[in-house]
């Protein structure tokens, strides 16, 4: 029998949560929930069993600064939330990161300071990032919010409805107009998503800017479908392109056949000269290793590196790497499975424009929908 050592935490009681007079009990009750949530940190590293997964057949996606984003085969149908943190070693490299999307079909990563190609890694999942992160974003609450002063003094209550509870759309949208928070109660086909596109919507039209967030990827995905189905109803889908936006992986087939709400393909679209960089690439990825036509390939990459070098968003050290790229594809003979690395590199450094140009459509956005996690890190 093998010995196994169990820790265990002796957790505080709840202690009641006091009336809030001013500035300063807010920051103590802040000060209360962030120890709270650092003693479920230690809580879930000194529980977690630490597996170790191999992942194998992995191809190099894009970068964002330092950090490189790599997909893998889902051979062994692993599941895990989206910006689930990890540690991952590459040979006898250990770098941090974290799961970025996560499908019976593929695992998507990122590694911090880490952009080489690689074929395989080892991955250890770290359950603490998300608790990490809030307790950053708690944080950074402003202790004068109105709203947060209201949950604070009002501590945790029950609330007993007399008689028959308010029904359908307009009543809702009464209650989400004269209150903080509302909740919609409904067993599933009673048309709770239905009415939540049509609250965005409405709120879309006078110029407010909505977050829909939800800890599911299908159920973001459901409202944004909704969205679409509702405007295209009401004959005002081609208004609301360019304004509402699924953040992040979308799981539901449906919304890749909408790629204008999608907003990282919205991106690839818009980018005329970037996509057509990602087409080029593609297919130089898939010709043969033993290709004939060396020169051509040297060629097409010097043409779309130069195209790359015109951009205003990509950074100095991308255009001296780009620099360096067409100094050996000009004076040196390259063997093309070097210029398939090479195309790869290119695609990288179009990722990471497509990755600041998502950022800035986003913030225009007037409805974003996407995950709690992708919100809260």
């Amino acid at each position: 029998m093998v010995k196994q050592n169990v820790v265990l935490i002796k957790r505080n009681p709840p202690r009641p949560i006091p009336q809030v007079g001013n500035a300063s009990d807010v920051t103590s009750e802040i000060e209360r929930y962030v120890d709270e949530i650092e003693q479920e940190i230690h809580f879930i590293k000194l529980n977690s069993t630490a597996k170790s997964y191999t992942l194998s057949d992995g191809t190099f996606i894009y970068s964002e600064g330092k950090n490189g984003y790599y997909q893998f085969p889902n051979h062994q149908f692993l599941n895990f939330a989206q910006d689930t943190g990890a540690v991952f070693t590459v040979n006898t490299l250990t770098r941090s990161g974290f799961i970025s999307f996560c499908s019976h079909e593929y695992i998507e990563v990122c590694i911090q300071n880490f952009t080489e190609p690689i074929d395989s890694l080892s991955m250890k999942v770290d359950a603490s990032r998300l608790a990490k992160a809030l307790a950053d974003r708690v944080g950074e609450l402003d202790t004068n919010n109105a709203m947060l002063r209201m949950l604070v003094d009002g501590g945790r209550h029950n609330k007993t409805i007399d008689g028959n509870p308010d029904t359908g759309f307009e009543s809702v949208k009464r209650k989400v107009e004269n209150g903080f928070i509302s909740v919609v109660w409904g067993p599933p086909g009673t048309g709770k998503t239905y009415t939540l596109a049509n609250l965005a919507l409405e709120y879309m039209k006078i110029g407010k800017r909505v977050l829909i967030m939800s800890q599911s990827n299908i159920s973001v995905d459901g409202a944004v479908l909704k969205i679409i189905d509702i405007a295209n109803q009401t004959q005002t889908i081609d208004s609301i392109r360019g304004k509402v936006f699924r953040y992040g992986m979308a799981r539901e087939p449906g919304l890749y056949a909408n790629e204008d709400f999608c907003a990282r393909l919205y991106a690839r679209n818009r980018n005329i000269e970037i996509k057509g960089i990602l087409e080029e690439t593609d297919h130089i990825l898939q010709l043969p290793d033993e290709y004939a036509s060396v020169v051509e390939g040297e060629k097409r990459l010097l043409s779309l590196s130069a195209k790359l070098m015109r951009n205003q968003l990509l950074d100095k050290d991308s255009k001296d790497r780009l620099k360096e790229i067409q100094d050996t594809l000009k004076y040196k003979e390259c063997p093309f499975w070097w210029m398939k690395r090479v195309a790869q590199e290119i695609r990288a450094f179009c990722h990471s424009i497509l990755v600041l140009e998502e950022e800035s459509y986003i913030r225009k956005a007037s409805i974003i929908a996407t995950t709690a996690t992708k919100a809260t890190i």
